[in-house]
């Protein structure tokens, strides 16, 4: 397989995933949801 490109992930991504699946916060509400709509907001 030829990759498209190398993923960059240089903060906390890996981290946060694994916070999210440890924690069952994969679905339409939790606490990552309503950081990132509120992210939005200030946009």
């Amino acid at each position: 397989m030829i990759p498209v490109c190398k993923p960059w992930l240089p903060g906390n991504e890996r981290k946060y995933v694994i916070d999210a699946l440890d924690t069952n916060w994969i679905s339409s509400s939790g606490e990552y949801i309503t950081r990132f709509e509120e992210s939005l907001i200030k946009i």
